[in-house]
C-alpha cells in the first residue's frame, strides 16, 4: 500500500519522543479505503497509554526536583460520597493555596489528578505543586484528613514518566488531569519523510557506527517499531534524552 509518512518531534524538557507513521493519501472519487478498526479493548489499552504519554509530558515540562508531589485523602467520617464533592474541596484548596503563594510572590502551576481506590473505593487526589511554600504549611492546609507531600525525584533518564504512570492508573472524572492554566506546552514539529528515509533514521540509529551522528549528543532511551501486519505500513516511536542540557547530563559526559 502506497503512503507517506509523517515524522512527528514532541519535546517536553529534556526529552523527545518522535513518531513515524503513514499518512495516507486520500482516496479518488467513487472509491472508499478500507477501514482497519481496532478492538474496544485493543483501543482503550491505546488510549491509556496515550494518555500516560500526555501527562508525563506536561509533568516534564513543568516540574522538577524543587517541585512537590502532594498526595490527600479524607478521614472515615467526613468522607465525600460523591466526586463533584471532592473536586470542590479541591478546588477551594487550590484557592487557598494560590493566596499563601501570591503572599510569598510565588506563582502557583499544578495539574490534579482525581483517583478512586480498587478495594475500598475511597477518594483520594494526587497534586503536582510549584515550589513555594514549605511542605509542612502544605498539609496543614488541606485540612480534610491525609495530606503527604514530597519532593519529587525525577530519574535522570526516564524523569518524571513513573510517576505520571503511577498516579494515572485508575483517574477519574470527564478528564484524566486538571491543569493549571500558565502551563508550559510541549513543543511540536511534523513533517513528511519517506518510507526509505524514515527506515534510514531508524537503522542509523540502531548502528553503533552511525547513532551517535544521528542523535549529537543526545543519548536514546529506546526504539518500539513496528510494521503492521494489516497495511504492511511501518509505526515506531523513538525516545530521547536530551542531557547536553543539564549539568547532570554534562557531568556524566565528562565521566565518561
Amino acid at each position: 500500500m502506497k503512503c507517506r509518512y509523517r515524522e512527528k518531534r514532541i519535546t517536553s524538557g529534556m526529552r523527545e519522543e518522535i513518531f513515524i507513521y503513514p499518512e495516507f493519501a486520500k482516496a479518488k472519487k467513487g472509491k472508499r479505503a478500507p477501514k482497519y478498526k481496532a478492538t474496544s479493548e485493543t483501543q482503550q489499552r491505546l488510549n491509556n497509554k496515550n494518555a500516560v504519554r500526555k501527562l508525563a509530558r506536561s509533568i516534564n515540562c513543568n516540574f522538577g526536583k524543587n517541585d512537590l508531589l502532594l498526595s490527600i485523602g479524607y478521614q472515615d467520617w467526613n468522607r465525600p460520597d460523591t466526586l463533584e464533592h471532592v473536586q470542590k474541596d479541591v478546588q477551594d484548596f487550590i484557592r487557598r493555596l494560590r493566596y499563601h503563594y501570591k503572599k510569598i510572590s510565588k506563582i502557583l502551576k499544578y495539574i490534579i489528578v482525581f483517583e478512586e481506590g480498587e478495594l475500598r473505593g475511597n477518594f483520594h487526589v494526587h497534586i503536582f505543586l510549584s515550589q513555594g511554600l514549605d511542605r509542612d504549611k502544605i498539609e496543614n492546609l488541606w485540612g480534610r484528613g491525609c495530606a503527604n507531600c514530597k519532593r519529587l525525584q525525577p530519574d535522570f533518564f526516564k524523569g518524571l514518566d513513573r510517576v505520571a504512570g503511577y498516579v494515572s492508573k485508575s483517574p477519574l472524572g470527564s478528564k484524566r488531569w486538571i491543569p493549571s492554566k500558565n502551563l508550559v506546552k510541549p513543543k511540536e514539529r511534523v513533517r513528511t519523510v519517506s518510507r526509505r528515509k524514515a527506515v534510514e533514521f531508524l537503522e542509523a540509529l540502531q548502528s553503533n557506527e552511525t547513532a551517535h551522528k544521528v542523535l549529537d549528543g543526545a543519548e536514546l532511551l529506546g526504539i518500539d517499531e513496528l510494521d503492521n501486519e494489516v497495511n504492511g505500513c511501518l509505526y515506531a516511536v523513538v525516545d530521547i534524552l536530551h542531557t547536553e542540557k543539564t549539568e547532570e547530563g554534562k557531568k556524566c559526559r565528562k565521566k565518561e
